[in-house]
């Protein structure tokens, strides 16, 4: 697994969408079940909780790209 910052043109298509972006992401997975992936749930790394706001998963690629976004209330974290 390898994450990115999201550039600031997907932070801009992102905030066209209503979102109110904290930090955003980009997750690509290139090794496991990647076929189990998909758009739903919650992800944590780097001691934070992050919120799926995509997913390009297709069948024949051997990769999958994941934008997320931090979630703003973490106060059980």
């Amino acid at each position: 697994i390898n994450t990115q910052p999201a550039t600031d043109r997907e932070v801009d298509f992102l905030r066209q969408g209503g979102e109110r972006i904290t930090e955003a992401r980009k997750i690509w997975i290139n090794s496991g079940d990647i076929q189990a992936v998909d758009q739903t749930g919650t992800w944590e790394f780097l001691g934070q909780k992050w919120k799926t706001v995509s997913c390009d998963n297709r069948w024949w690629r051997n990769y999958c790209r994941v934008m997320v976004n931090r979630i703003d209330d973490q106060a059980g974290a």
